[in-house]
């Protein structure tokens, strides 16, 4: 609020964090406290059915890794030790990396306009990610795989999407053969070599927009949304 110089009487927006979406006056703003008073209740802004893996890296650059994904939109992330992640010294696995990893999805949740906090959990092994329940599509970013744009084009990502992405070096034999086994689909992003972060936010990136693309070609044409009706844009409050 301060950083935008909000005065007394300016709209303001609210979430929780766990869905729930207002909107209301300032009415108070008082070191660091502010009062607001409630006007009605919103839709919530739901992020798209998508799930990170990543490998356990630089902090620095996981932690921007959260705060990008949130913007852009995911549900979940989870950080993987994979074998050429051990070396990693600052990977994430102190005891405060996930509390910060939270702080900073807080922030980017805040500057997107979003309404609901991704979960976010790790460092945990491979096999201990892949068992987690099924969430519709796997996709493992590699070399060799079907560009991405391609195979967007014919998933559907409403049911759900895992992109997987591998540590700097990339994934041993066994683990892409465990991948494999799992239903991870080989995925492209083109002939460079990308960094971990910048591969999972390329391919969280075209998959969101995929999904967007089709959801607007459904409104136009009067399809109603999965679920059988779309989505209102406001919702009452009492």
């Amino acid at each position: 609020m301060r950083s935008l110089r909000l005065r007394t009487g300016e709209p303001v927006e609210l979430t929780d964090g766990a869905g729930g979406r207002w909107s209301g006056r300032l009415e108070r703003l008082d070191g660091r406290e502010a009062t607001v008073r409630i006007e009605r209740e919103l839709a919530p802004v739901e992020p798209p059915p998508f799930h990170l893996v990543a490998p356990v890296g630089s902090r620095d650059r996981a932690l921007w890794l959260v705060e990008k994904a949130v913007e852009i939109g995911v549900a979940g992330l989870t950080f993987v030790e994979f074998a050429r992640s051990r070396s990693v010294a600052d990977g994430g696995r102190s005891d405060g990396f996930l509390e910060r990893a939270r702080r900073r999805a807080i922030a980017a949740l805040k500057q997107s306009g979003g309404s609901r906090l991704p979960g976010i959990e790790g460092p945990v092994s491979l096999a201990d990610a892949l068992a987690a329940p099924n969430r519709g599509t796997r996709w493992l970013a590699a070399f060799g795989g079907r560009p991405v744009y391609e195979v967007a084009g014919e998933t559907a990502l409403a049911e759900g999407l895992v992109l997987a992405v591998g540590p700097e070096g990339g994934l041993e034999p066994e683990e892409e053969g465990v991948c494999a086994e799992a239903g991870f689909v080989p995925v492209s992003l083109g002939p460079r070599v990308l960094r971990f972060e910048t591969a999972a936010l390329a391919g969280l990136a075209i998959a969101v927009s995929a999904l967007d693309s089709r959801r607007e070609t459904r409104a136009s044409s009067g399809e109603p949304g999965p679920g059988g009706r779309d989505r209102p844009e406001n919702v009452e409050g009492p």
